[in-house]
């Protein structure tokens, strides 16, 4: 991940989660873009072989599992309450220290 020994054995367990946390989503991001880059040159190389009446939507013509998830587009994830979930849960975690 990045930590030196003393970085490592300094860190909080909270400290430490976030950054883990933040790993795994660039890790994700990169998984994801390099699936998006091989995607555009797929469709790109089919593009003048396709009639005049195909359907021409990249997602339509390679889709990937995050388009679409079961037949329904991916509900966005509102950031404003995904920050609360994220306050409310680290309260709870440090009330339970302060007792």
């Amino acid at each position: 991940m990045g930590l030196s020994e003393k970085e490592f054995y300094s860190t909080t367990p909270r400290t430490f989660q976030n950054i883990l946390k933040g790993r795994r989503r660039k890790e994700e991001a990169d998984y994801k873009d390099a699936w998006e880059r091989t995607r555009l040159i797929v469709v790109s190389s089919l593009m003048p072989h396709l009639g005049k009446g195909a359907n021409r939507s990249i997602q339509k013509i390679y889709p990937l599992p995050w388009d679409q998830e079961n037949g329904k587009t991916q509900k966005q994830i509102d950031p404003k309450a995904a920050a609360e979930a994220s306050k409310n849960f680290w309260d709870k975690i440090d009330k339970k220290k302060e007792k």
